[in-house]
């Protein structure tokens, strides 16, 4: 979601709205001062705006409470996409990757600063490879299709948020390399990573099944990971958290809007909650003979946690282990396309339109001059700096993939790779294989779809099918989707999501 901008989150949002939302915001805007509204205000107007939905709960919570839960990662979203878009403003070129820059960077002498960019330009050597996806966001399903039937091998897209930010954030151009981002170590992190990606030369070639290797490397990359060591000892880190190309005011923001990042593009917390409900669930109900079946239902399930942002990832994960577990009075397989659909409803509608509609009343751009966007930057970050015990990370929880007591790692006689498998006998299906049915996004890709991209998408159709029959006279057929409402997208996205697995597992 974060590899947007502010232009996109606001246009697009009015596609997604119904009539009912629009002409309460519209009354809003008519009857406030928006230039004065406090932050708070306009929060809970959202939230006004958003009980039109008649939802009442979501993951077993109040829907009320968990947007509680979201304001500061709303805020945090929010924040990135104004410093984005002012920073672009400043910087239409970018910001050449080159020694001057490293060595502000790292605050390194020159000696320094060469083998570090020489590291990265090695690094770089992959990148247009590992970015040739022509929809790394895997909206249009179409261009996949084309792009794989194009290919001599089998492909596979995962992590596409971290290929999309590398096509927007890093352009190469006469063999120069240019930042479009305030958070170079983002870019950093990835170009670390590039091996371990889709066509990066290092991960293994199935076209579903995904290493732990490829995770322990990410992992590593954002825990810690060094570009360089020098003679003395000294780590240059590829995660820099304390840095942002835009300043602030107050000192711990740069570190909350890069954990957010990273966070949203890498998703590491994700994948290692997703695992964990999903081995928690095969512990639990190995009594009752689970077939292949079962678990690749129970893995398709958990895969929809990679879609929940850090802030409210325990309270889904708790969730969706009573869903898989029947832990609730009702039944839950009669009941589950309710619970899905509330899912759906959350990742496709709820959480970006609380986004988008945050950004429209605090930085509307239409409204707003550079300076006063720039000082509801200031005022976002000064909630941000008094409550960041309740918004930064703690101590990462125990990788999953380094218990050796859950999953074993060994090699064959003669070979040097790595393989894995689950200390027990109860899985049915392989531990890479899990890895990918959680994290490839050919499987289930519409898990991460939203009716904000999808009906800006059947507006442009629209717009096209009437030009074409303007000045053509011809109708392009096939053009004839309209725009859905949020509970209409979301019935149709369950039911995607439900005959996706049984196709899977005729």
């Amino acid at each position: 979601m974060l590899e947007k901008s502010l232009n996109d989150v606001e246009t697009k949002l009015f596609f997604s709205l119904t009539d009912e939302m629009k002409d309460n915001l519209s009354n809003f805007q008519g009857n406030t001062d928006i230039l004065n509204i406090s932050i708070d205000d306009a929060y809970e107007t959202i939230k006004n705006i958003l009980k039109t939905l008649s939802v009442t709960s979501v993951f077993g919570k109040d829907i009320d409470a968990l947007l509680d839960d979201l304001k500061y990662t709303v805020m945090i979203y929010s924040c990135y996409y104004a410093m984005e878009y002012l920073y672009t403003i400043d910087n239409p070129r970018g910001v050449l990757l080159d020694g001057h820059f490293i060595q502000k960077f790292y605050h390194c002498d020159a000696n320094i600063q060469r083998d570090i960019l020489n590291n990265l330009k090695r690094n770089i050597k992959k990148f247009s490879e590992v970015t040739s996806f022509p929809d790394p966001g895997h909206i249009n399903p179409y261009i996949g299709y084309q792009y794989e039937q194009s290919q001599p091998k089998d492909t596979h897209i995962y992590s596409g948020n971290i290929l999309a930010y590398l096509q927007k954030r890093l352009r190469i151009k006469d063999r120069k390399k240019y930042i479009h981002t305030i958070s170079p170590s983002v870019i950093f992190i990835a170009l670390t990573t590039l091996g371990y990606l889709p066509n990066g030369g290092n991960t293994n070639k199935s076209k579903h099944n995904i290493s732990p290797k490829t995770l322990k490397i990410i992992d590593t990359a954002l825990h810690g990971g060094t570009i360089l060591k020098d003679v003395s000892g000294i780590s240059y880190k590829t995660n820099q958290k304390e840095f942002l190309l835009y300043d602030l005011p107050n000192l711990c923001v740069p570190e909350i809007i890069n954990s957010a990042l990273l966070d949203d593009i890498f998703k590491i917390e994700r994948v290692n909650a997703a695992l964990n409900c999903y081995n928690a669930y095969i512990q639990k109900e190995y009594k009752e003979n689970l077939t292949k079946t079962n678990e690749y239902f129970a893995a398709s399930i958990c895969s929809l946690l990679m879609e929940i942002p850090l802030s409210i990832l325990p309270t889904a994960q708790n969730f969706f282990f009573k869903f898989l577990t029947r832990q609730f009075e009702d039944d839950i397989w009669k009941s589950r396309k309710k619970y899905l659909e509330d899912f759906f409803l959350f990742t496709s509608f709820i959480f970006p339109a609380t986004v988008g509609l945050f950004c429209h009343i605090i930085f509307n751009k239409f409204s707003f001059s550079d300076t006063n966007i720039r000082q509801r930057i200031n005022d976002i970050s000064f909630i941000l700096e008094c409550n960041k015990e309740k918004i930064l990370c703690p101590n990462p929880i125990k990788r999953i993939w380094l218990d050796d007591k859950i999953i074993y790692t060994y090699q064959y006689i003669g070979e040097k790779y790595d393989h894995y498998k689950w200390l027990d006998d109860r899985h049915k299906l392989g531990v890479s294989e899990v890895i990918g049915i959680i994290m490839n996004e050919t499987y289930n890709c519409v898990r991460k779809k939203t009716i904000i991209e999808e009906n800006y998408s059947r507006t442009c159709e629209q717009l096209i099918k009437a030009c074409n029959l303007l000045f053509n006279g011809k109708l392009i057929l096939g053009l004839d989707k309209q725009p859905a409402t949020p509970l209409e997208y979301t019935k149709k996205l369950t039911a995607d999501f439900l005959n996706g697995i049984k196709d899977f597992t005729k």
